[in-house]
């Protein structure tokens, strides 16, 4: 996926590498991912994706935007769990 030269494959390609670093305990590793990850998928406008990512990014680094942008998105969509958006869009972390 990552050989693909799309925004959106460069970007969910990341995705999946952040949810492996996170499952095997590399949070800075995913941390990094994520933040490549969001750049891809924001560019190609995939906004639902992007805030699963911007919330997993929150929760590895609580001094960034990341989560509150994330709150914000789905707050305007009428998501009722985020959390549970979150852990099955980007699963590996620590709730999933």
């Amino acid at each position: 996926m990552a050989r693909e030269d799309t925004l959106y494959a460069r970007g969910m390609a990341m995705h999946l590498r952040a949810c492996i670093h996170a499952a095997r305990g590399r949070q800075s590793d995913a941390a990094r991912a994520l933040r490549h990850a969001l750049a891809g998928l924001v560019e190609a406008d995939l906004g639902y994706l992007a805030a699963c990512l911007r919330r997993r990014l929150g929760e590895l680094e609580p001094q960034s935007a990341a989560a509150a942008d994330s709150a914000r998105y789905f707050a305007e969509q009428g998501v009722r769990n985020p959390a549970r958006c979150a852990a099955m869009t980007a699963p590996g972390f620590a709730d999933g």
